[in-house]
């Protein structure tokens, strides 16, 4: 699904791109239960905050998407890493280069995702309050970064066009190659995954 894979990508982003500080901190959906842990170390929550649907046909489906990051800092003198506040715009600079990315293409084997004009909403010094179940953290540094972006769902159908007994290009220009014997079009999509999964080499 399109939410999940927005995610584990950002996710992926963040990471690599806080990595070049010499530092990579935990990033987890947002859930109660590291909410009211004790935090040791700066630690990132990712929170979809609202996603509307639109449905163009039974292939096609786009999300208007709004979300937030939170950033956990330890308080000062606490945990291993002597954590200084101002750090947060350091990190939130990160945060903005991995999610303002340019248009994104993510392709699975029969769905297409696609993140386009993804943009920053605003950031502030988050105050929680007790009733929101952030118990322990509700103690520590905690600053909101928002953003907002399209995320569309695309699923493909392929079809197969023969070239010769071995070679074959499929309905999105991806050419396979396969030692077999007998007739591409008599196989279901599935046998084809199956049977075509070796792609042409150039050399």
């Amino acid at each position: 699904m399109i939410l999940k894979e927005f995610y584990l990508n950002k996710k992926e982003c963040i990471e690599t791109e806080m990595s070049f500080s010499g530092f990579i901190p935990d990033v987890t959906l947002y859930n109660t239960n590291v909410l009211k842990s004790a935090i040791k170390t700066p630690t990132l929550l990712f929170k979809y905050n609202s996603v509307h649907w639109e449905t163009f046909s039974e292939q096609t489906r786009k999300a208007d998407v709004s979300f937030c990051i939170y950033v956990i800092l330890p308080k000062e003198g606490t945990g291993e890493h002597m954590q200084q506040y101002e750090s947060v715009f350091d990190f939130s600079k990160s945060i903005d280069k991995a999610i303002l990315s340019t248009n994104e293409k993510i392709e699975g084997i029969t769905t297409i995702y696609r993140a386009i004009s993804t943009s920053k909403v605003m950031e502030k010094q988050y105050m929680p309050h007790n009733q929101e179940g952030w118990g322990e953290s509700a103690e520590h540094f905690i600053w909101e970064l928002s953003y907002k972006t399209i995320l569309t769902e695309s699923n493909v159908k392929n079809y197969y066009n023969v070239i010769d007994n071995q070679v074959v290009v499929d309905s999105q220009n991806h050419t396979h190659i396969q030692n077999f014997s007998g007739p591409f079009v008599s196989l279901e999509n599935h046998e084809m995954y199956e049977i075509i999964n070796t792609p042409l080499n150039n050399n």
